[in-house]
């Protein structure tokens, strides 16, 4: 049986759940690692640079010719202060959102080349096999560790989209977890 298990933000494939099922010879197991901290680093940097940095770098030279030296710094970095402040959510949903989406490549990829009997998603990796469902990509037995697809898409800032449920869909989820909400589970 082909498994193609999709790990959690802070997983990878020597992480407990997929180390068992990658060393089941019952199982052809894959789990393509998702890059998560690389492409979030870099989403977040570009976003960063480009919507906050830059600009206020920007305005602090044009503040810096209209005002004394010290007033100018003074005002970029009130400015930088207040932008990051302001900017926040839209900074973690474009960093999240970059990130997301380049997971969502790989495990696309995975799902075209592996052809799983099975798709095994665990938070993070969950989120990624609900949009896998709702684009139609794959419409085969699931099998959800506390997926992670209702509180991404609100981190993201993206409309929620219903979920398509295959036949055979199995969703565990403790009523403890204290990151994902058990309701975000629910269809």
């Amino acid at each position: 049986m082909r498994v193609l298990y999709l790990h959690g933000l802070e997983e990878t494939a020597e992480a407990p759940k997929p180390a068992t099922l990658l060393g089941d010879s019952r199982f052809d197991c894959l789990c393509p690692h998702l890059g998560i901290y690389f492409t979030h680093r870099r989403s977040m940097i570009r976003y960063f640079l480009t919507s906050l940095l830059l600009p206020t770098i920007s305005i602090g030279a044009v503040a810096s010719y209209l005002l004394s030296a010290p007033a100018a710094v003074g005002a970029t970095a009130a400015l930088v202060t207040a932008g990051s402040f302001v900017m926040r959510p839209q900074l973690i949903a474009r960093a999240v959102g970059g990130s997301f989406d380049a997971s969502y490549e790989v495990a696309l990829d995975a799902v075209r080349m592996h052809k799983p009997d099975v798709l095994v998603g665990f938070s993070w990796g969950g989120a990624l096999v609900c949009r896998l469902l709702v684009e139609g990509e794959y419409a085969g037995p699931v099998l959800l560790l506390a997926p992670a697809y209702r509180k991404l898409y609100m981190v993201m800032q993206r409309p929620v989209a219903p979920v398509p449920l295959p036949e055979q869909i199995k969703v565990v989820h403790s009523q403890a977890d204290q990151i994902i909400a058990m309701e975000d589970s629910r269809a």
